[in-house]
C-alpha cells in the first residue's frame, strides 16, 4: 500500500505536506498546482488516507460535454468550466469519468454523480438520469426544475451593457448572437441575451430588426453576420452588441475590412471576456464571466447532494461583472 512518504518523495515535498493537504488542512499556504500534484500521485498510487478509509468509497463522477472536442477549441467558454469542474473534483478527491460523445453513455456503468456542461434537450436528460439521480447542469436549467444547476445572470448582464451604451449616447444598436442546438439537431430555446436584448430594446422604443443577426457562437459568423449588415443597412448602426467575444473577433475583422475604426466610427461591446478580449485592438469591452465560480458552484451542490437528502432543487445563479474598456466611446 503506497503511503505518505512515496506521494512526498514523487511530488518533491515534506511528507508533513502531504498529509496535510490530504487532510485537508486549510491553514497550510501551499500553491493549488501543488495541491492538484498531490491528490493526482495519491489517486495514481491508490492511496487512501485515514481520514477517507473512514468515509464511503471513492466517488466516480462523470463530466458530460455538450460540445465536440473539435468545438471546444474554437470557443474556451465551454473549456475553462470543465476545468474548474475537473480541479475541484480533484481537489474532493473523486475518480473522474469524462464522457465526450453521448452515444457512450451506454457503455458507463452507473455513476454516483454527473455534472453535464451546455445544453441538452430532454431525450438526453432522460438518458443521463437513468445512469444518477446525483446530476448537476451547468450553463442551463431543465425547465422540469428536477435537477440542480448553476446559471449566468444573462440578463444582468445583457442590461448593464445596453445601459452603458445608452449613457454614451447611442439608440441605434446592433445585436450580433448565436444559436445552439441539440446533439441530436433540433434548436434549443432562444438564447436568453438574445431574448434580454430585444425587450430591452423595446422597452425604450429603439428595437431595430434590421439591425439584429442570428448564426452560431464562432468568429466566421461575427465575420459574415456584420458585413451583411454593414452591405444590407441604409444607415449602420452606432454600436453593437455581441453575444460572445468569439463572435466579436470576427466582428472586428469585418469592420476593419470595410474600413471602419473602433470606436470612433462603430463601438462594439461583448460577453465572456475570454483571455484575448483585452489584447484585442481596440481592447475589448465586455461583460466577465467568472467560469471558474460555475464549475466550483457545480461541484459544491454535487457533494451537497452527498452529504444531505434534499427535497428541493437549487438553482445558483452567478453573477458577471463589465470590464470597460476601449471598444466604445460616446
Amino acid at each position: 500500500m503506497a503511503t505518505i512518504k512515496d506521494i512526498a518523495s514523487i511530488v518533491g515535498v515534506s511528507a508533513s505536506t502531504v498529509s496535510r493537504i490530504l487532510n485537508y488542512d486549510d491553514t497550510l499556504n501551499v500553491l493549488d498546482e501543488t495541491k492538484v500534484r498531490i491528490f493526482e500521485v495519491a489517486k495514481e498510487l491508490d492511496y487512501v488516507s485515514v481520514r477517507n478509509r473512514k468515509k464511503s468509497k471513492i466517488k466516480n463522477i462523470g463530466i458530460v460535454q455538450w460540445q465536440t472536442q473539435s468545438q471546444e477549441c474554437e470557443d474556451p467558454y465551454y473549456v475553462t468550466i470543465k476545468l474548474a469542474v475537473e480541479k475541484k473534483l480533484i481537489l474532493d478527491f473523486v475518480n473522474i469519468v469524462r464522457i465526450h460523445e453521448y452515444k457512450s453513455l451506454e457503455s458507463i456503468d452507473i455513476l454516483d454523480g454527473i455534472i453535464a456542461i451546455g445544453k441538452f434537450g430532454d431525450e438526453e436528460i432522460c438518458g443521463l438520469s437513468k445512469l444518477t439521480d446525483n446530476l448537476i447542469f451547468v450553463d442551463s436549467s431543465p425547465e422540469h426544475n428536477k435537477y440542480d444547476s448553476v446559471v449566468v445572470d444573462f440578463r444582468k448582464a445583457v442590461n448593464e451593457s445596453l445601459d452603458y451604451l445608452i449613457s454614451l449616447g447611442h439608440e441605434k444598436i446592433g445585436y450580433i448572437g448565436g444559436e445552439e442546438f441539440y446533439r441530436n439537431g433540433e434548436p434549443s430555446k432562444v438564447d436568453p441575451r438574445e431574448v434580454a436584448f430585444k425587450e430591452y430594446m423595446i422597452n425604450r422604443g429603439i428595437y431595430n430588426e434590421e439591425y439584429v443577426r442570428i448564426g452560431s457562437f464562432s468568429i466566421k459568423d461575427g465575420h459574415d453576420l456584420m458585413r451583411d449588415i454593414i452591405k444590407n443597412s441604409e444607415e449602420l448602426p452606432t454600436a453593437f452588441f455581441l453575444g460572445s467575444d468569439t463572435m466579436a473577433v470576427g466582428a472586428y475583422n469585418a469592420l476593419s475590412k470595410e474600413g471602419m475604426s473602433i470606436p470612433e466610427d462603430v463601438s462594439v461591446i461583448s460577453f465572456n471576456d475570454i483571455p484575448s478580449s483585452k489584447y484585442l485592438v481596440p481592447s475589448l469591452t465586455t461583460s466577465k464571466v467568472y467560469t471558474e465560480y460555475m464549475g466550483e458552484a457545480a461541484v459544491d451542490l454535487l457533494m451537497e447532494n452527498f452529504n444531505c437528502e434534499r427535497e428541493y432543487r437549487k438553482k445558483v445563479i452567478i453573477d458577471t461583472v463589465l470590464k470597460i474598456r476601449k471598444s466604445c466611446c460616446s
